[in-house]
Formats: C-alpha cells, sequence, structure tokens
C-alpha cells in the first residue's frame, strides 16, 4: 500500500558512530530513506569509478579504489527520500497478506483460541487450531497486529460470521493488554 512521508527522524547508533535515518509515514510504520550512492575513484589515476570492481580501471591498473564521498543520512541533500514523497509501506503490505489469513483462519471454525503477545514493542495477536500432532494439542494458524485484529474481529463479529460465543483471548488469559 502507497504512505505519505510525514516526517525523517535522525539519530545515531549504540555506539554513537554511525548516523541513520528513517521515514515515519502517514499510515503509522516506518520505511527505509533511501540516499545518493557514493561515489569512488580509482586508486592511480584518480578517475571516477562506480565502485570497486574486479575488472580494475580503464588506465590499466587494479590497485583498487578511493573513496571520494558517502552519503550521510543527517545531510538533507544526500537523502533521495524527502517529507512528502509517497513511498510503499512493505508493513502495510505485509498486513494485507496477515489479514487475509487470519480472516480465512477464523471463517474456517477451526480456531480453538488466540493469545496476545508483546512482540518487540508491538501487539501481536497468535491465532490457534487443534493438531492431534502437536505436543501441545495446538498449532499456530495466523498472526496479525493486534490493532489489525482488534478490527478484523469486531467486523466479523458484528456481521454475524463468527460465533459470538467466540472469545478475543484464551480462557486462560485476562484482558490486561
Amino acid at each position: 500500500m502507497k504512505s505519505t512521508v510525514a516526517k525523517i527522524v535522525t539519530g545515531l547508533t549504540n555506539t554513537g558512530r554511525f548516523p541513520f535515518a528513517y521515514a515515519d509515514l502517514t499510515c503509522g510504520h516506518s520505511a527505509k530513506v533511501d540516499l545518493v550512492p557514493a561515489t569512488y575513484a580509482c586508486w592511480h589515476c584518480s578517475r571516477p569509478t562506480a565502485g570497486p570492481s574486479s575488472e580494475g580501471c580503464p588506465c590499466g591498473k587494479r590497485e583498487g579504489v578511493k573513496t571520494l564521498s558517502t552519503p550521510n543520512p543527517h545531510v538533507e541533500a544526500d537523502r533521495l527520500t524527502k517529507v512528502g514523497d509517497v513511498v510503499e509501506c512493505e508493513h502495510c503490505d505485509r498486513n494485507v497478506v496477515a489479514t487475509a489469513k487470519m480472516r480465512a483462519a477464523l471463517l474456517s471454525g477451526e480456531i480453538v483460541h488466540t493469545r496476545f503477545r508483546n512482540w518487540c514493542g508491538q501487539g501481536i495477536v497468535y491465532a490457534y487450531r487443534r493438531a492431534s500432532d502437536s505436543p501441545s494439542g495446538v498449532f499456530q494458524a495466523a498472526t496479525l497486529d493486534a490493532p489489525d485484529f482488534d478490527k478484523l474481529f469486531a467486523e466479523l463479529r458484528s456481521a454475524g460470521l463468527i460465533s459470538s460465543s467466540l472469545s478475543p483471548l484464551s480462557p486462560t488469559e485476562g484482558l490486561g493488554r
């Protein structure tokens, strides 16, 4: 799905040595910031080149290349991605597929329970079906981000497509998410 870049966030890695940037999107996800390519030159003749190559330079030397410039994600001129650009949100694309899979799993009637887990700071809902060949007796059928699951679950329940007795969580879990 397409989304618009709302802002560019910059920072440094934990060591404080390496700058990074990512784009905050209007859909609430983040995306990679594309940068201008690095520039290189032949170590011997200083002729600009695309980068290290096994073919060497046209001057005949194979001594390698020197880096003339590397893009800095903190410098706006080095960023190809700008605020207002429309970009593809890979997270939204994955959610469309995951939502379809979860919808099919819920409508199949095979789901015995779901569980909410916090994974890397984000809530994920896991749906399970019975599986006699599994040591636990269940097998994971689908996963979906919690906000998307809540919307899907409410939509299917209000449309009468799933049983009103189906619980959004396993019976042993509370609603403390």
